[in-house]
């Protein structure tokens, strides 16, 4: 019996040497970005649950539903404060980077692009929370929630641009951990408060 499991372990790594010599540099570099963005995502699934759980327990129900009605309006007003500039410096930095030129100058105006709007974006869901409070949710109780939430506009802005630099780069890794793992593990923490 420890025969057969022995010849079946060597056939398999038989097989994946073989299959790795069959493909090319880039090939690999696909999978492997793959297999990493993979395993980055299912981390920050978990994450994310995590603070889904702890959020519910610490606010309960009702405030779970302001929490996420908050998000969701900042997560829309965080697309128009990209400007498309994300799409823009994943293609105009891989296209540099390829190119062995310098994708820094793009990388600061991308960012300062970025900053300008996504800040102007922020100070107007905080000066209109009041309103989109009680006019476009009819939830008064919305209007602080909001107003503190239109604070995180720019970082989470920032956290998409420099993803999507990381990616013109091939720099997978740290883009994902940027884009799916960061973002939950920095709420988590911030979700306790002591007792």
């Amino acid at each position: 019996m420890r025969g057969a499991a022995g010849s079946m372990q060597v056939r398999a790594m038989s097989f994946a040497s073989t299959v790795s010599a069959k493909l090319d540099h880039h090939a690999r570099e696909i999978l492997l970005g793959a297999g990493i963005s993979l395993a980055l995502r299912v981390l920050g699934a978990g994450l994310g649950f995590g603070f889904n759980v702890v959020l519910a327990r610490m606010v309960g129900a009702e405030g779970t539903g302001i929490y996420f009605i908050g998000l969701s309006v900042v997560s829309v007003v965080s697309i128009f404060g990209r400007l498309g500039l994300d799409s823009v410096a994943l293609r105009r930095i891989a296209i540099h980077h390829d190119a062995s030129g310098n994708p820094a100058g793009i990388a600061t105006r991308v960012v300062k692009l970025g900053m300008l709007a996504s800040l102007i974006a922020s100070i107007l869901v905080f000066g209109l929370a009041p309103l989109l409070a009680d006019f476009v949710f009819s939830k008064p109780e919305l209007s602080w929630p909001l107003r503190w939430m239109a604070l995180s506009i720019v970082p989470l802005t920032l956290m998409t641009l420099y993803a999507e630099m990381l990616k013109g780069l091939k720099r997978i890794f740290y883009s994902q951990l940027v884009q799916v793992v960061l973002t939950p593990a920095i709420s988590v923490p911030a979700g306790f408060r002591p007792a």
